[in-house]
């Protein structure tokens, strides 16, 4: 499961799903956010990602085209993805089967 949280305006922005994501399609999917925030006029300044080595440099430069800075949650600061971890917590007791890590 992959998607993006838009603290400030309280919107979750979830993209499709793929059972083995790579930094190809989280690539792709930072595109498609990227699309959708220039057609609704946000105005992002900030990407808080975690280290995960899917959000290759690829990802990153995707975002910095549009003028976002990418952030890194630091090294071992479980409360750094608290949010992301609250969302995903909340989805999987939701929608039965849904796995999240």
């Amino acid at each position: 499961m992959l998607f993006f949280i838009e603290i400030g305006r309280r919107r979750v922005h979830v993209t499709v799903s793929t059972s083995n994501p790579d930094s190809v399609f989280v690539a792709q999917q930072a595109r498609n956010l990227a699309m959708s925030l220039t057609d609704e006029g946000a105005g992002t300044r900030f990407l808080i990602r975690d280290r995960d080595a899917k959000f290759s440099r690829s990802f990153d430069d995707v975002l910095a085209s549009e003028g976002i800075q990418v952030i890194c949650t630091p090294i071992r600061a479980p409360n750094a993805n608290a949010f992301a971890q609250a969302l995903g917590r909340d989805a999987a007791r939701r929608v039965p089967g849904l796995d999240v890590d």
